[in-house]
Formats: C-alpha cells, structure tokens, sequence
C-alpha cells in the first residue's frame, strides 16, 4: 500500500488541541440562527400540530392573527411552554399506557376536593352529636358578602338563607370581648328587631330555647393555631359555630365551651386548617383587591400599619418567576402574625406590614434588583390613611 495514501486525501487534519479548544463560532451569528428559528413562524406551526391533535381546524384568520401579531415576553414564554410540551410527547409516546400523568395538563380535582370537605362535615357532625348538640350551624365569612354565612348546617333548612352575621353586628362585637362565647335566649331574639326577622321562625318551628355562639379559634390556645399557621387576621374573621339548644336543655356558656374544647379539638383543628378567608382566591381581579384591602384596612389590626405593592417587572423568562417566587417565600419568612401578605395575580402582591417589616421588604427588593442587569421587581408602600385618600393610583 502507498504510504502516502492517507497523506493525499482532501480531508482536514484535527488535532487532539484544537478539538478540546474554544468554539471558534461567532456569538452574534448563533443569535442570529435562534432569532430564525423561535419565530412566529414555529409558533404557527406548533399551533397546527396541537390543532390537528385535538380534532380542531385552525382557521386562516387565527393563522394570520398570530403571523403579525408582535412579539412579547408572554409570547415568548407561552412558545417555550409548547416546545417543551412537544419534545416530552415525542420522547415518551412509545411508552403509552406506563405514562399515566400528563403534566402539561394538571386539573383540579373538584369532586376529590368535594369529598374531603363533606368528610370534614361527616366528621364534625358525628362528633358534636356524641356531646348532645345535634342541632349547630358553622358559618364562614364570605368576602364579597362582607358577612359571616352559613358553611354547614345540621339544623332547620331555613337557616341556609336567615342566618348570617356582618362584622359590626352587636353579637360579633360581643364575641370580641368573650372568649368562651355568648348565649342568647328566645326573649333577647324577641325584643331584637334583626335576630327576630333571622331565628324567630325556626325557634318556633323547631321549639329551640336559645343559641350558644362561639368563634373557632377561641377553642384552642395561640400556640395550637400557630401550628397550623393561623394568623392573627384569620383569627379575626375565624368561622362562628351557633349551636341551637332544645327547649329542655339547661346549659351555661362555661358547660358549652368546656364540652367543645374537651371533646372536639381535632375535629374543628382540622377545619380551621381549611378556613383561611383569603387563602382560596386565585387571580384576583382589581375590584377583589381593592374590596379585600378596604375590609381589613377597617379592622383593629391595621392600626399603624402600611400597605405595600409588589410587581414583577420582566416576563422575559421562567426564571424571573422563580426569583418572584423565592422573594415572596423569603418575605413571609420575616412576616409576624399580625401581618398579612396577598398574592392577588401571577405578578402581583400585596400586603400590610409594620414599618420595620416594610424596611425589611424593601431591602430584599433592593438586593434582587441590584443582581440584574435592570429593575426586575418594583415594590411600594404607603400609610393606611394615604392609601385610603388615593387606593386607585396605588394599584393601578
């Protein structure tokens, strides 16, 4: 064989060196090639693919929306989302019935949470008819109604729509003052013009002597609700139990409350779990917020204190999200129980802090924002009475 066979070929020589070496491709001409690629072009055609999944024809006038419509970070982010739902589609397609979750697809499962509710009030009803009181009614403040309204009943239907509570009622402001409740006779119903017009015909329907009223949170002690990260403003808008008692039955408010805090502290524990007023909402629309901030800027526990907005500012990226994220986890952190923290939107929070809580939050803000090449999160605060005068410009 010639021994210079391999000498005369036209491929090129790499070295060992020059493999482990730098890339020698210019960076401007790798965006290039990206900024071609993740175009809106790609997002058309992820479209028809999903379309054509789904059974769905795409019609022109949707194809023609989304050529021209302009480039934006959610844009972006939503394109990124289908590229990645697609390569997990292709990647474990031919494993089939193995993959059983979808996660581009989670849904709350509504009848599963149905069922832990109704086992909660399986639970409760049981429990407080093995101490006598069969006939009670839990009510929970509702925030679009600004009242206390009826969560369970195990009494008289009609209660459903008569018996409800509004924060400035005589009885809730008697609460306040008696941590083991009140009891109200069918002659204080009768001389009461409102409690007339909500009880009087179900105690003579159903021949009650009086009602027994208590908050929920009054049952257990501060450490206990702190174990279930119950603050002070859950506290103060905690779910009523009214008990109705029967005409031969001859109980105190003492004899009512040493019965319940005796026999039902996990039954009702595991309810206040479940019962955070402002826990369950979910993208908030502006009247929500500003409806929520006006009730709890009326409550005692907003005294000397201010009110804080916080926003995200880049979309740019999953990861902005993410710094949102570990921010908000950071503030709680260093929030007391006397403070209250919304987060109202995906970009959005709001919250009601002490001064010190408020110089601390704006601190944390600070150092983020100092990490990134521009301002990634915007916060401001105010004092109760300024945001009062001028609620509109604060959040808008």
């Amino acid at each position: 064989m010639d021994n210079n066979f391999f000498e005369n070929t036209d491929l090129i020589k790499v070295s060992v060196e020059e493999l482990d070496g730098a890339s020698r491709t210019d960076a401007s001409q790798v965006n290039i090639l990206r900024e071609r690629t993740f175009n809106q072009e790609l997002s058309v055609l992820l479209n028809k693919i999903y379309s054509n999944e789904k059974g769905i024809a795409l019609s022109k006038d949707k194809e023609d929306v989304s050529v021209v419509m302009e480039e934006s970070p959610l844009e972006r982010e939503r394109l990124l989302k289908k590229c990645e739902e697609l390569i997990y589609r292709v990647k474990y397609d031919d494993y089939g019935d193995f993959i059983s979750v979808d996660p581009f697809d989670f849904k709350i499962d509504a009848e599963r949470g149905n069922d832990v509710a109704q086992f909660y009030n399986s639970y409760i009803i049981k429990a407080m008819r093995s101490i006598g009181f069969e006939h009670f009614a839990i009510l929970n403040y509702a925030l679009i109604d600004n009242a206390f309204m009826v969560s369970l009943n195990s009494a008289d239907e009609l209660l459903e729509s008569s018996l409800f509570f509004s924060i400035n009622d005589p009885e809730i402001k008697k609460l306040n003052h008696n941590k083991k409740g009140i009891f109200i006779d069918k002659t204080c119903i009768e001389e009461d013009l409102f409690l007339k017009k909500k009880l009087l015909d179900v105690f003579a329907k159903c021949d009650y002597k009086g009602i027994y009223i208590v908050w929920l949170s009054d049952l257990f002690t501060s450490e206990e609700l702190a174990d279930i990260n119950f603050s002070l403003w859950d506290d103060f808008f905690s779910p009523l139990l009214v008990i109705f008692l029967k005409s031969d039955a001859e109980l105190t408010t003492v004899d009512c409350y040493n019965k319940l805090t005796s026999t039902l502290n996990i039954p009702f524990l595991l309810y206040l779990m479940q019962s955070h007023p402002f826990a369950g909402f979910k993208n908030y629309s502006p009247e929500d917020v500003l409806l929520s901030l006006n009730i709890l800027l009326k409550t005692p526990l907003s005294q000397n204190m201010k009110v804080g907005f916080l926003q995200l500012l880049d979309f740019s990226s999953k990861e902005k999200f993410f710094i949102l994220k570990f921010v908000i986890s950071k503030i709680k952190m260093l929030l007391h129980s006397s403070s209250f923290f919304l987060r109202a939107s995906i970009d959005r929070c709001f919250f009601i802090v002490s001064d010190e809580e408020s110089v601390a939050i704006c601190s944390i803000i600070e150092e983020v924002n100092s990490l990134n090449d521009k301002e990634l999160l915007t916060v401001k605060t105010l004092s109760k009475e300024d945001f009062v005068v001028n609620p509109l410009t604060f959040i808008f």
